[in-house]
């Protein structure tokens, strides 16, 4: 029964979700400007996948003069980005793409962390933006999200997320989870004023409030980074803007371990 109570209100809060909420936008020439960050995952001896470009790319279309985007590239395997990289700044010459090329850093037990103090030593941007790699964005998100914050009483603003395209069957194990418990939950704390988590999709917050409140040392040595990030920086705005993160498990063993 509390199953069933809670899928009916898992179907209310998406769908009540899909109603376009009126965030204003101010003009361009007071946007402030913005750092994205993007440390770039490990990739296998074939190549980066699809979906992951796609992702990448949904970023990159919109970036604008006052945006720039810090990639953090292992050393050991800048090969494989190499073309790709080459590709997107000769596709879109607005964007201000960054290659940060360095062997894997191990100054934090948290890698991600690692890249993040790595790349936050080259960001210029008045907001710094932090996303997971894999996550895709609709268009106009970026100027959207910074409108959001900017009109916002909380010190960053972070992103729920999504499923939307299942490319295998055993991917609907993920799907399950993310779009029925997951999802509802977070949308659901939208309605607070401010939460005490931020999430790894995308997070975006002032970066002189980063330097002010957080700990990098404290950060660096928690697993659940994001979450470390949105206490540090609390209180945290949840999005109207919803995300999606792809699915990329190959297997059925490796999509029910996940």
């Amino acid at each position: 029964a509390l199953s069933a109570s809670w899928f009916v209100c898992a179907a209310v809060l998406v769908f009540q979700d899909k109603k376009k909420f009126s965030i204003p936008t101010p003009t361009d020439s007071i946007l402030p400007s913005m750092t994205i960050f993007k440390p770039l995952p490990p990739v296998g001896e074939a190549g980066v996948p699809n979906e992951l470009v796609r992702a990448l790319e949904s970023f990159i279309r919109q970036m604008d003069s006052r945006t720039e985007m810090l990639l953090g590239v292992d050393q050991a395997q800048f090969s494989l980005w190499e073309k790709i990289i080459d590709r997107w700044q000769n596709r879109f010459p607005a964007a201000r793409l960054q290659v940060i090329r360095h062997l894997k850093p191990d100054s934090f037990p948290n890698p991600k962390i690692a890249w993040q103090i790595m790349l936050a030593r080259h960001a210029t941007g008045d907001l710094w933006l932090w996303s997971d790699a894999d996550i895709e964005v609709p268009e106009g998100f970026l100027n959207s999200i910074r409108a959001e914050l900017v009109h916002s009483k909380c010190r960053a603003i972070t992103c729920p997320y999504s499923i939307r395209v299942v490319p295998d069957a055993w991917n609907v194990l993920d799907a399950l989870f993310v779009n029925v418990e997951f999802y509802p939950g977070v949308l659901l704390l939208q309605r607070q004023r401010g939460v005490r988590f931020a999430l790894g999709a995308a997070t975006l917050f002032h970066a002189k409030d980063f330097r002010r409140k957080t700990d990098w040392g404290k950060l660096g040595s928690t697993l659940a980074d994001d979450n470390e990030l949105g206490r540090q920086l609390a209180p945290v705005g949840v999005s109207r803007n919803t995300v999606e993160t792809l699915p990329q498990e190959k297997k059925f063993r490796g999509a029910f371990l996940h």
